[in-house]
């Protein structure tokens, strides 16, 4: 009977059920006819491989792909932002699911309102080294009053769908001036720092002229 081994294509580790005691088994090879995944879920989707060698060439090898169904899932780094009017501001949202699925930003959660790229937004949609993985990021430029309010990032596949919503609110009167005094110390901050490089470097010069005229007056001396 030929060696079976499993290993998967991109060399991750496995988690296998030990079939001694049917706990998990974290491996990178394993060797057995059967390869018994551990309570699966996303992470393990991907290609492995079956390699089986009696001993007498060539080496068979099968390569077999598995994919996981599950649910949308969503998300949403801060749920509520502050911008003064003027101001821009960035949301992003992370979905997850298989099969494919459908997703995007729209205003409190109506699909009629999607937003797309225009002359207030832009729109970046990145999907990750997974392909059940897709990262919307939205900004939206020169906020005013009608930009306020709730956005929806909304996800779909043929097993689900879900939503998480983001906040956006005007920074005003206290807040307002405290945005402003936040920047305004930081620039303060940095013209400090070039102040005292400025005066670190008339010091260093003041010091090498002070030595020159020392040295000058200390060889004149001696002739």
């Amino acid at each position: 009977m030929p060696n079976i081994t499993w290993t998967r294509e991109d060399n991750r580790t496995m988690t296998v059920v030990n079939p001694t005691n049917g706990e998990p088994m974290y491996v990178r090879k394993f060797q057995g006819v059967d390869l018994n995944l551990f309570r699966v879920n996303r992470d393990d989707m991907g290609a492995f491989l079956c390699v089986a060698n009696n001993g007498v060439p060539p080496t068979v090898r099968k390569r077999v792909t598995l994919m996981v169904t599950f649910q949308p899932r969503i998300d949403v780094p801060v749920h509520l932002l502050g911008t003064p009017l003027g101001g821009d501001i960035t949301l992003k949202c992370t979905v997850q699911g298989y099969p494919s699925m459908i997703s995007y930003w729209c205003r409190d959660g109506n699909a009629q309102r999607l937003i797309m790229n225009g002359t207030k937004s832009t729109l970046i949609s990145t999907i990750g080294p997974e392909k059940w993985k897709t990262i919307h990021v939205l900004t939206i430029r020169n906020v005013g009053e009608q930009d306020l309010g709730v956005y929806t990032c909304e996800g779909h596949n043929s097993l689900s769908n879900t939503s998480a919503d983001v906040r956006v609110y005007e920074i005003k009167g206290i807040e307002l001036e405290q945005h402003h005094k936040t920047k305004n110390s930081k620039k303060i901050e940095i013209s400090n720092n070039q102040t005292g490089l400025e005066s670190s470097s008339r010091s260093l010069a003041d010091s090498r002229v002070t030595i020159w005229m020392l040295l000058f007056c200390f060889s004149g001396a001696l002739f």
